[in-house]
């Protein structure tokens, strides 16, 4: 299953960019059940892991990721334990040049299988609302030109 969200955003590819590399200051600002956010020492280089911390429904989601795969216009993570992994292999983020502004996607993959039914109400649906209002809290942001700096400077 793969739950996805995509908008247009009225901003050059580089800005939504510079959006998810930093992150750690305005994480919080991009939804309000955001908990925290913070890069992590990689190999992989500056943005090749992070902590997050989020409330989505009754559940509070607290995992560490690391990045998968890496091109021009779209990042792969998945969860460094290989348990939570199996549940769900990863999430990507594209940003695609579209007219005057990018396309932005954000797709989260999970197997669930039978237990789909079972979390559906309780995680499922509120993932669904919680996407959505981060698509439209980024939009928001960045098509007024502002990226939010509530932890300072990085």
């Amino acid at each position: 299953m793969i739950l996805q969200e995509s908008t247009f955003l009225p901003c050059p590819p580089a800005t939504a960019i510079a959006f998810l590399e930093g992150m750690e200051r305005h994480y919080r600002d991009w939804h309000p059940d955001h908990v925290g956010f913070r890069w992590l020492p990689s190999a992989l280089g500056p943005h090749g892991r992070f902590h997050f911390e989020e409330r989505v429904g009754r559940w509070r989601l607290r995992l560490q990721m690391r990045l998968d795969y890496r091109s021009e216009d779209r990042a792969v993570y998945v969860p460094e334990n290989r348990v939570v992994r199996w549940a769900f292999p990863g999430m990507s983020f594209e940003v695609l040049r579209e007219g005057g502004g990018c396309r932005w996607t954000h797709r989260i993959a999970l197997r669930l299988a039978f237990l789909a039914p079972l979390v559906e109400r309780t995680l499922l649906a509120p993932l669904r609302v919680h996407m959505g209002e981060e698509t439209a809290n980024l939009r928001r942001l960045l098509g007024a030109g502002v990226l939010p700096n509530r932890s300072g400077p990085a």
